[in-house]
C-alpha cells in the first residue's frame, strides 16, 4: 500500500505533513453498522492527530486477517486475543480499551432441549465466526474435534439474539452485558445461560509502529474527556456499555498472553 501525504500550513507559518492513516475492525458486522460504530472513531482520531484518518471496513476474515499480519492497519479495534497478537508481533500499542473486562455467555430457548454444553455437540450455534473471540470461547470448552458445534455465522449481536426465536440456531454465543441488555429489551425471547466464561480484557484500540509517540499521547488524553467518549458511544452502547465504562490508563501488558486461542488457526 502507498500512503500520502499532503502539506498544512500551520499558524506559525510553518509547514508540516499531515499523513493518511487506516483504522479498522473485525467484520463482525454489516457494512452499514460498522460505519455507523468505527466512522465517528476515524473522524475523531483525524481531528486530534490533525492526520486523515480512514475506516476501512474489512469485508471478511481472510481480508482482516491477511492486512492486519501485513501491518496495513494503523489502529485497530478488536478482541484481546487479537490485540495480544499485535503486541507481540507487529510492534502495535494499546491505547485505551471499552471496559476492564469482557466476558461470554452461552444462552439456549427456555423452554428447550439444549440444557448444557454437551447437548449442543454437532448442533448450530449463533456466532460471529472463527477466529473471532465469541466462537473461539465456545470451542475452547470442548476437547475434541469431533462433534464440535456448527457455528452459524450472523451480523450483529441483535441477530445472534434473534436467532434462538427464529429457530436458525440451538444457541447463541454474546458478551455477558450484551445479553443482559437485549434479554431486558425483549421479554418475549425467554432464554437460559448454559455457560459463563471467565473474565477477559475487554475489546482495545491499538496502534502501530507509525503513529507517533505524541500522537498516542494526544490520543490517550482527549479519548478521556467528553469528546473522546462521545466519538466511541456508538461502539459502547453496541456491547452494553457505558462511557464511565471506557478505560483509557492502561498498560500493553494487560493483554499479554492471549494471542494462544489463536495458536491453532489457520495463518497464526
Amino acid at each position: 500500500m502507498v500512503f500520502t501525504a499532503s502539506i498544512m500550513l500551520l499558524s506559525s507559518g510553518q509547514y508540516c505533513i499531515a499523513e493518511e492513516f487506516l483504522i479498522s475492525a473485525p467484520p463482525n458486522e454489516t457494512r452499514e453498522l460498522s460505519a455507523q460504530l468505527y466512522e465517528p472513531v476515524a473522524a475523531f482520531l483525524s481531528e486530534v492527530t490533525s492526520d486523515t484518518v480512514t475506516y476501512i471496513y474489512s469485508e471478511n476474515w481472510p481480508n482482516y486477517i491477511l492486512k492486519m499480519q501485513q501491518a496495513r492497519y494503523d489502529f485497530i479495534i478488536d478482541a484481546p486475543h487479537f490485540v495480544s497478537w499485535r503486541i507481540e508481533n507487529i510492534d502495535h500499542t494499546a491505547l485505551a480499551m471499552l471496559a476492564r473486562n469482557l466476558g461470554y455467555v452461552v444462552i439456549a430457548s427456555e423452554p428447550g432441549h439444549i440444557d448444557n454444553l454437551s447437548d449442543l455437540r454437532a448442533g448450530a450455534v449463533c456466532s460471529a465466526p472463527p477466529p473471532d473471540l465469541d466462537a473461539l470461547t465456545l470451542l475452547d470448552q470442548y476437547d475434541s474435534g469431533w462433534s464440535l458445534p456448527k457455528i452459524v455465522a450472523a451480523g450483529g449481536y441483535v441477530a445472534l439474539f434473534n436467532g434462538l426465536s427464529t429457530g436458525d440456531c440451538d444457541a447463541s454465543v454474546l458478551p455477558g452485558r450484551v445479553y443482559r441488555q437485549l434479554a431486558g429489551e425483549s421479554g418475549a425471547a425467554a432464554t437460559k445461560v448454559l455457560f459463563r466464561s471467565q473474565e477477559l480484557p475487554h475489546y482495545g484500540l491499538s496502534s502501530g509502529p507509525r503513529v507517533s509517540a505524541r500522537n498516542r499521547e494526544r490520543i490517550r488524553q482527549t479519548l478521556d474527556s467528553t469528546t473522546g467518549r462521545t466519538a466511541l458511544t456508538g461502539l459502547l452502547n453496541y456491547f452494553g456499555l457505558t462511557p464511565s465504562d471506557l478505560t483509557i490508563e492502561i498498560d500493553s501488558d494487560v493483554y499479554q498472553g492471549y494471542d494462544y486461542l489463536l495458536d491453532d488457526f489457520w495463518g497464526f
